[in-house]
């Protein structure tokens, strides 16, 4: 339902679980906090869906949405085995000294209707969107970016990247 949901330093790990959907309010309606360094407030997993929401997190090293598919568990766009991401506010806040990253996707996402932001200060790089093969992922990572917007902050001294695949 609607409202402020300040989870601390904890993340809500989905990443285990198969065929999960988290939908709120609308992206001004649910809002999710959360303050984990080096982490992320949301850990997907191969057939999950994220809709409806906002999510946070204030610290700068760390990811908004991490999605974590292995190679075995990928599925073609279109099917339910894609992890998807629709009508989202993802934003990063804080210091970045290591790579930040809003959404990290280990493998393949779908990302729609969404807003990423990247509002993280310091000497790391700042990413909105990344895509990349991890502990025997895919040779080619897939992200399908539609009617979203991706924002990276030019605080800092790092590079800026919306989004990056390798």
């Amino acid at each position: 339902g609607p409202g402020l949901f300040d989870m601390g330093t904890s993340a809500l790990n989905l990443s285990v679980m198969s065929g999960i959907t988290i939908r709120g309010s609308g992206r001004e309606g649910t809002i999710l906090t959360t303050a984990v360094s080096g982490g992320e407030a949301i850990l997907m997993g191969r057939d999950n869906t994220v809709s409806d929401l906002s999510v946070r997190n204030t610290e700068g090293d760390g990811h908004a949405i991490k999605v974590n598919s292995l190679v075995g568990e990928r599925g073609a766009f279109g099917d339910e085995s894609v992890p998807r991401i629709f009508n989202v506010r993802a934003e990063l806040q804080g210091t970045a000294n290591l790579d930040s990253k809003v959404i990290f996707a280990v493998n393949d996402v779908l990302l729609e209707n969404s807003v990423v932001v990247n509002n993280t200060a310091g000497t790391g790089n700042n990413f909105g969107v990344v895509a990349q093969s991890e502990g025997g992922g895919v040779a080619d990572p897939q992200v399908r970016v539609k009617s979203s917007t991706i924002h990276v902050s030019s605080s800092g001294t790092g590079s800026r990247y919306g989004v990056f695949a390798g």
